[in-house]
């Protein structure tokens, strides 16, 4: 699939827009990680993005609509497009572009957890009159480490944990890693990756584990995740998958797993550039569908607007389903 393209040399004159197509579509054929699993012909997207280019009055505009396109083939919501000094937005091309996140609303939870403590990164307390713990991770970042690593290690007497993830825009997942091994009483392996390489190739498969502390590793766990539970939080849950008390509840991931970086095109423009394969402990891709909850609950904006939470009350039935 890969094809020699032309590059742009520093001092030649500005850039047409078949050049940024062919820049960026080269770029991707060379370091994007899972064309296969996604099952996207790269080859057909970048010959349909010149016709239409061909097609159009070649405008920043028409550049713009061109490669929304071509991108949006590949249904990633970590595949971004930054045009400076015009939008400022921020276009992804996976489902979560231009969607808002009506089916959760921190304020509303936490005013349902009791003993509640809120911060930048994370929040909890406790639920079900104290039977139960509650922590919310709202990013994976060395502040969330610490203050949910700090919690995990004594929750109190409690008989359950509900973990929440959603809003969770990702991170590193090492500091998921390093709050979740609380729960674990052996090491175990959650992912296996792999990156693509300059020159079109693969990394050997590396596995990522957590090491264990055996703080409460049998303690029932119910993990909240949702659309906007993305990337390194992903990665969270798959580690999670790999205990036995533990039940996921909500709605699909978005199934963007991947490390990205910021890449610049010829005319001045920004894009995001996955470039990792990461598939679950059992060599399974989730890429573009996203992690499947054991529990499905649908979570509307009304009961948002009503100050409800469903998915918090199901979690609380399913870890005292035994009473």
């Amino acid at each position: 699939m890969r094809r020699l393209l032309p590059l742009l040399l520093a001092g030649c004159a500005s850039p047409s827009p078949e050049d940024v197509v062919e820049h960026v579509w080269a770029d991707f054929d060379a370091r994007y990680a899972t064309f296969e699993v996604r099952g996207v012909d790269w080859d057909t997207a970048r010959d349909e993005a010149l016709a239409d280019l061909a097609a159009s009055d070649r405008s920043d505009a028409a550049l713009e609509e061109v490669l929304h396109g071509m991108l949006g083939r590949l249904d990633d919501d970590h595949v971004r497009l930054l045009i400076p000094d015009q939008t400022q937005q921020l276009w992804s091309a996976g489902a979560l572009n231009g969607r808002l996140m009506d089916d959760f609303d921190p304020e509303v939870t936490d005013a349902l957890v009791g003993d509640v403590t809120t911060t930048r990164d994370a929040a909890w307390g406790t639920l079900a009159g104290g039977r139960l713990a509650y922590l919310r991770l709202s990013r994976l970042n060395p502040g969330a480490e610490a203050q949910g690593s700090a919690f995990l290690a004594d929750p109190g007497e409690v008989e359950g944990l509900v973990l929440d993830l959603r809003g969770n825009g990702g991170g590193f997942p090492w500091h998921g890693e390093h709050v979740v091994a609380h729960l674990f009483d052996q090491d175990v392996v959650y992912a296996r990756h792999r990156a693509r390489t300059p020159d079109g190739g693969f990394t050997d498969w590396t596995d990522a584990d957590v090491d264990a502390l055996g703080t409460h590793p049998d303690l029932p766990v119910a993990v909240l995740h949702h659309a906007f539970t993305v990337s390194g939080a992903e990665q969270t849950v798959l580690m999670l998958r790999q205990r036995g008390p533990t039940t996921t509840l909500g709605a699909n991931s978005a199934g963007a797993f991947s490390a990205t970086g910021w890449r610049d095109a010829p005319n001045g423009w920004i894009y995001a550039l996955p470039t990792e394969d990461v598939r679950d402990a059992d060599g399974t891709s989730h890429a573009g569908v996203g992690l499947i909850p054991d529990v499905p609950v649908e979570v509307t904006k009304q009961d948002v607007l009503d100050g409800t939470d469903p998915l918090l009350d199901a979690a609380i039935e399913v870890l005292t389903a035994s009473d």
